[in-house]
C-alpha cells in the first residue's frame, strides 16, 4: 500500500514491528503527544524511553536490601496436584518477590492454583503463618490473605461484560455489602479512588473493561487484589500482552506491595523480567517431561520392531538407552512413581526380545527361498 502511495497509520506497541514496517513513529502517553521521530534516527531503547518517560535502565525499580531473617509467610510442603505438580515445595517470605520459573507446561500455573485452592490438593499441605491446611479453596485462601492474578485475564480474571467498579469489588463484596445488599455508591467511590491511585486510563468507574486496553485491564486486576491480599500475592504472567509503559507501572506496583510486607510469587516466562524484579528464583521442572519421555520410549521400541532398516534399528536402540537413563534419573528425582519407569523399560526390553526372536525365525525361510531360486526350482 505504501508503494502505491497510500498513507498508512499503524497503531502498535510491538517495537519490532514498528522498526520493521514504519518510516516514522509518533508516541502518545497519557493522552499527550510526546514526540515524532524517524525510525532511522531511533533505536529501541530510545523509543522505550519516549513511551515510558524515563531511560530503559530505569524500567525496573532499584534493588532493595533485604534482611537475613524475613519471616516465612507461606510454605507449600510436598504438594501433589493433578498430573503436573508432583511433590513440590517452596517458601514465600514477607517483603520478598520470588519468581517461579520454568518452561510453559512445567506446572507453574497448576502449583499456583493448588496454593490458592483453584486445583485440589491430592497430597501435601499449605502452611500460612504457621497454620497447616491440607485442603484449600479460593474462599479460604482469600480469608487467609492470599490473592491470585490469573494467567488469562479475559477468561479467568475479569468479568468482561461488567464495568470497572464491579470488577474491582469482585473479591471484596463484603466490603461494600450492607445487610445483604450491595452499596453501589460505596462501590463507585472505591473504584474512583482505585482508578486515581493506579492510574487506570478509563472514562470512569462505569467503563466496561472490554473497552479498555490490556495494560489497563491488568491494572484493574492488580488494584482488586492489592485491596484483598494482605499476606501473599501470586501473579501469573502479570505483564503478558501489555505495552512497555504498563509494564513499568506494574513493576512499581509489585515493588510497592513488597515494601508493604506482602510475600509475592511471580510466574513469568520473560527472563529479563525475572532477573530485573525478583529477590529469589524457584525453578520448576514438570513430571510431564517424564511422561513425554515415556511415550518417546514406547515409540522407540515400536520403531525398532517395525523398521527393517539396520541403521534405523541401531539409532533406535541408542535412543532407547539414552531415554531410559534420563527417565530413571529425572523421573525418580521428580517423584514420578517408579513403576511407570520400570514398566516402560520392561515394555521396551520385551519388544526388543520379540524383535530379535522374529528376526531369527525369518532367516530360515529367506535362505531356503534363495537356495531354491539358485537351483532353478520354484519355492514350495
Amino acid at each position: 500500500l505504501r508503494d502505491e502511495g497510500v498513507a498508512v497509520i499503524y497503531v502498535s506497541h510491538r517495537l519490532e514491528e514498528i522498526f520493521e514496517l514504519c518510516d516514522d513513529v509518533t508516541v502518545i502517553k497519557d493522552g499527550q503527544l510526546v514526540g515524532s521521530r524517524l525510525t532511522s534516527e531511533l533505536d529501541q531503547k530510545q523509543l522505550v524511553a519516549m513511551m515510558v518517560g524515563r531511560p530503559l535502565a530505569d524500567l525496573y525499580p532499584p534493588r532493595r536490601e533485604l534482611g537475613e531473617s524475613l519471616p516465612v509467610v507461606l510454605q507449600a510442603i510436598e504438594v501433589w496436584s493433578g498430573h503436573l505438580v508432583r511433590g513440590c515445595s517452596l517458601e514465600l517470605r514477607a517483603g520478598e518477590i520470588t519468581a517461579l520459573a520454568g518452561m510453559i507446561g512445567s506446572g507453574r500455573t497448576e502449583l499456583a492454583m493448588a496454593i490458592f485452592g483453584g486445583n485440589a490438593l491430592d497430597r501435601g499441605t499449605i502452611r500460612v503463618d504457621g497454620q497447616t491446611h491440607d485442603r484449600m479453596t479460593p474462599a479460604k485462601a482469600m480469608d487467609l490473605g492470599i490473592g491470585l492474578l490469573t494467567e488469562d485475564r479475559k477468561k479467568e480474571g475479569l468479568a468482561m461484560q461488567l464495568d470497572v467498579a464491579a470488577n474491582l469489588s469482585a473479591a471484596n463484596l463484603q466490603e461494600i455489602t450492607r445487610h445483604g445488599v450491595l452499596d453501589k455508591t460505596l462501590e463507585s467511590k472505591i473504584a474512583h479512588d482505585a482508578i486515581s491511585e493506579y492510574r487506570v486510563a478509563c472514562r470512569g468507574p462505569h467503563t466496561p473493561v472490554a473497552d479498555m486496553s490490556g495494560g489497563n485491564q491488568q491494572k484493574v486486576l492488580l488494584a482488586r487484589w492489592a485491596r484483598r491480599a494482605k499476606r501473599v500475592l501470586i501473579l501469573d504472567e502479570p505483564t503478558r500482552g501489555v505495552d512497555v509503559g504498563a509494564k513499568a507501572y506494574i513493576y512499581r506496583m509489585m515493588q510497592d506491595a513488597a515494601n508493604r510486607g506482602l510475600a509475592i510469587l511471580m510466574i513469568s516466562s520473560e527472563l529479563p523480567e525475572v532477573v530485573g524484579m525478583v529477590d529469589r528464583v524457584e525453578v520448576m521442572i514438570a513430571a510431564v517431561v517424564v511422561s513425554v519421555g515415556l511415550m518417546m520410549l514406547f515409540a522407540g521400541a515400536i520403531g525398532r520392531f517395525v523398521s527393517n532398516h539396520p541403521t534405523i534399528k541401531i539409532l533406535a536402540l541408542a535412543f532407547l538407552v539414552v531415554i531410559g537413563v534420563v527417565l530413571i534419573a529425572e523421573g525418580f528425582d521428580q517423584h514420578v512413581p517408579k513403576g511407570y519407569v520400570y514398566f516402560a523399560m520392561a515394555f521396551s526390553v520385551g519388544v526388543e526380545m520379540l524383535n530379535i526372536r522374529m528376526r531369527k525365525r525369518s532367516k530360515k525361510p529367506v535362505a531356503l527361498h534363495a537356495d531354491y531360486v539358485a537351483e532353478g526350482k520354484p519355492p514350495a
